[in-house]
């Protein structure tokens, strides 16, 4: 029984999740996934990461202190940058950011805390 009542909670948090996704980024929600991506799929970057972050800890009362926002996202100071755009096409960012995706983020609404990787990339 636990097992359903955390799966439906799951699915629940995801579709209010690809609700907010789709609000401030205009994305399809069909075209938004668990395995999506969230800087290289879903462009969050910046201040609107932070924003995002900000929405999962006030609407799901999780626990993000263990995320390192730096691993996973640039500075809007970086976006703003004249190398931005070089950086971008260049694969820059690839090199070095890590990936986070959606279901992470659902995954640590379900827990209450954050549940990805805590060893990542400096």
């Amino acid at each position: 029984m636990t097992e359903k009542l955390d799966r439906t909670l799951w699915e629940d948090n995801l579709r209010k999740i690809k609700d907010r996704i789709h609000c401030v980024k205009g994305i399809t929600q069909t075209k938004i996934t668990p395995e999506s991506r969230m800087r290289e799929d879903l462009k969050i970057m910046g201040d609107d990461a932070w924003e995002f972050l900000e929405y999962i800890i006030g609407e799901f009362a999780t626990d993000l202190s263990a995320f390192n926002f730096d691993k996973y996202f640039p500075s809007e100071g970086e976006l703003c940058s004249p190398m931005h755009y070089w950086r971008k096409y260049s694969g820059y960012y690839d090199k070095k950011y890590e990936v986070l995706t959606v279901k992470e983020i659902v995954d640590s609404t379900v827990e209450g805390k954050w549940v990805g990787k805590t060893n990542s990339k400096p």
